[in-house]
């Protein structure tokens, strides 16, 4: 899979998961307001930003993104670096 894909499909269950009316490791962490998660592709990696209030996004590998990816495929529901398999 091309890593554009896998970055468009981790912000499409990132954005599924800021909008559900479940709660879920996400709204627990940063709460409803300042959750305002997303995924864009830049260069070779995978950036990913999670709250509304900071612009600092964390980069991912190829590796790490395609991991995430099946995580959150899986039913994972946290942050990246919250998972125990998904080196940076």
């Amino acid at each position: 899979m091309k890593l554009k894909d896998i970055a468009e499909r981790i912000n499409a269950h990132l954005v599924r998961l800021a909008q559900s009316q479940d709660t879920n490791d996400l709204i627990r962490r940063w709460g409803r307001s300042g959750l305002d998660p997303s995924a864009v592709l830049s260069g070779s990696r995978v950036m990913v930003k999670y709250a509304r209030f900071t612009r600092k996004r964390d980069s991912m590998s190829k590796t790490a993104a395609e991991a995430y990816l099946a995580a959150l495929d899986s039913g994972f529901t946290g942050m990246h670096f919250d998972h125990p398999e998904i080196k940076l």
